[in-house]
């Protein structure tokens, strides 16, 4: 309804109200204004923080695939013990060498690491009386060719799949390092095309990387040109990205 169509209002009445319903929407129009300085301030602010490195999210990632194994390994998850007759999860995993609760151990964990095939596989081995009577469960965590291997990474996923607990999107979607850090595995190749694997970097100086006397150049592929690549960075468990960092 339009303000002039009411008439038991006089038309000093309605000039009051359109001047206050004018200042009301001036009001608002002047802190929708402001807010919108603020919200601009505060993006500005944020886009100006400082952006963590891939490598040091890698190395928060590492650190969150170990903790997720050591909780997993000393609770007792409510669906982690598989009944035998008839193929459930019950009951309680036991995997540290302790006697907790009073009950005897009914299962310890083991990963095997294979950093040829790039692979992680957990099992949970059962026990009857005290003896490893067999594998109660097992899981798998496979490195993708155009991925940096990592055990911890791989121990996480492969022990969700045993537990048949969902894998974190985190751990499988996992940042790749961009620099090269002392303990990093890497490979390149020479103007001949011969493969050099260096297993375990010792030293990252300005423009090299080194293992013991043997060194490559970090830019070796656009130094050289082909067959030269620069390093390619295969495996980072033994990687020290706290110095990189400091």
């Amino acid at each position: 309804m339009n303000i002039n169509e009411i008439t038991e209002f006089s038309e000093e009445k309605k000039a009051e109200i359109i001047a206050f319903a004018e200042a009301l929407y001036q009001e608002g129009f002047e802190a929708g204004k402001a807010m919108s300085k603020v919200g601009k301030s505060v993006h500005e602010q944020w886009e100006a923080l400082p952006k963590k490195s891939p490598n040091q999210q890698r190395a928060e990632l590492i650190q969150r695939a170990r903790e997720f194994v050591e909780d997993l390994s000393k609770t007792i998850p409510s669906s982690a013990m598989r009944n035998l007759s008839n193929g459930k999860w019950e009951g309680g995993l036991y995997l540290s060498d302790s006697n907790l609760y009073g009950f005897v151990k009914a299962h310890d964990l083991q990963f095997v690491i294979n950093e040829e095939k790039r692979t992680v596989v957990a099992l949970i081995h059962h026990y009857d009386r005290g003896k490893r009577i067999g594998i109660r469960a097992r899981g798998i965590a496979k490195c993708m060719p155009d991925e940096v291997f990592n055990a911890d990474i791989g121990k996480a996923i492969a022990l969700a799949r045993a537990l048949e607990i969902e894998v974190p999107q985190v751990f499988l979607q996992a940042v790749q390092p961009d620099e090269y850090v002392k303990g990093h595995a890497v490979y390149s190749f020479d103007t001949s095309g011969k493969r050099f694997d260096y297993p375990k970097i010792t030293d990252v100086t300005e423009d090299r990387i080194w293992e013991g006397s043997f060194f490559c150049y970090k830019d070796s592929g656009d130094r050289y040109g082909l067959p030269c690549v620069n390093p390619v960075i295969t495996d980072d468990t033994n990687a020290i990205y706290e110095e990189a960092s400091q």
